[in-house]
């Protein structure tokens, strides 16, 4: 079954109210019990458990000003056949992306979690955006998306879930289809070597005193003005810079350029390729925060 496109999800759990259920988890037994029963005042969401299934309720209530309120109307959320409860403690459940991110590994259209401190939330249908992150490798993991996904957990810019796409070049992969075979990178920190590339030997441009016969330089402008300053010649060339890639949707790439900070581009964002973590939540923020 399809998830359902609009999206329910409480804006914190405690909003959420967990309540043991001794009756059939049905529309009609839900409404009977729970129709002028009483709630805590800050509850908006309840959600029913019985010894084998779970529901979720949307409750309106009374406005007395008292700490428990009467339920006067409830519209069911999901029912059993939709909904999976799941305990994972490394859930954040009021993190949205993080909430998206586990929903998706079940079927179901509603996935109830208990999560960090045991804390309840749920999520329901509901699409996510996408936020493709243009990297490098190696050195693995990608860093920038690394970076991209703890800002994510730290992010409050947006209530919307976002999914990260990573986008990645890979090197060994680049340098495997190299027209020659001696293959020039910019910088040794990748710390590739040749035998990782069958065929080919590998040089690095922060090493180099004198280049190799007929090389092919794996880089970006700055690294082949670097070369051409260096040695008074032009290599063959591949241009591998991440500030050259371009989405039509949500994008975050990084450039050796950009010293600090960030830059907004084309509905996207640069940040420097040693990006500190508070580069890229404030550029993950102001990008997030523009699309809400």
């Amino acid at each position: 079954m399809p998830k359902a496109s609009h999206m329910i999800r409480p804006g914190h759990c405690r909003e959420v109210s967990v309540k043991t259920a001794v009756f059939p988890l049905e529309e009609k037994d839900i409404k009977e019990h729970l129709l002028g029963s009483r709630c805590y005042t800050g509850t908006q969401f309840i959600v029913l458990c019985n010894s084998k299934d779970t529901a979720v309720v949307e409750v309106e209530k009374t406005s007395t000003g008292k700490i428990f309120e009467e339920i006067i109307s409830l519209r069911v959320v999901s029912l059993p056949e939709q909904t999976v409860f799941v305990e994972d403690s490394g859930v954040d459940v009021i993190n949205p992306s993080a909430m998206l991110h586990k929903a998706g590994e079940y079927q179901e259209d509603a996935v109830v979690v208990k999560g960090t401190f045991g804390h309840v939330s749920f999520i329901r249908g509901g699409e996510s955006v996408r936020l493709h992150v243009f990297d490098i490798v190696p050195p693995m993991p990608a860093k920038l998306v690394s970076m991209v996904e703890r800002a994510l957990e730290m992010q409050e810019a947006t209530d919307t879930p976002v999914e990260v796409v990573p986008e990645i070049t890979n090197l060994l992969v680049i340098a495997r289809d190299a027209p020659t075979e001696n293959v020039i990178f910019p910088c040794s920190a990748s710390e590739i070597r040749s035998s990782a590339i069958p065929g080919k030997d590998v040089f690095f441009l922060d090493k180099l005193r004198t280049p190799p016969e007929n090389p092919t330089l794996i880089g970006c402008n700055t690294s082949l003005q670097i070369f051409r300053e260096m040695f008074d010649c032009t290599p063959e060339f591949v241009q591998i810079c991440p500030r050259e890639k371009r989405s039509e949707e949500l994008f975050i790439t990084k450039c050796c350029e950009l010293k600090e900070g960030f830059e907004m581009v084309d509905g996207g964002v640069v940040v420097p390729w040693g990006a500190e973590l508070r580069d890229v939540l404030a550029a993950v923020d102001t990008l997030l925060g523009g699309s809400s």
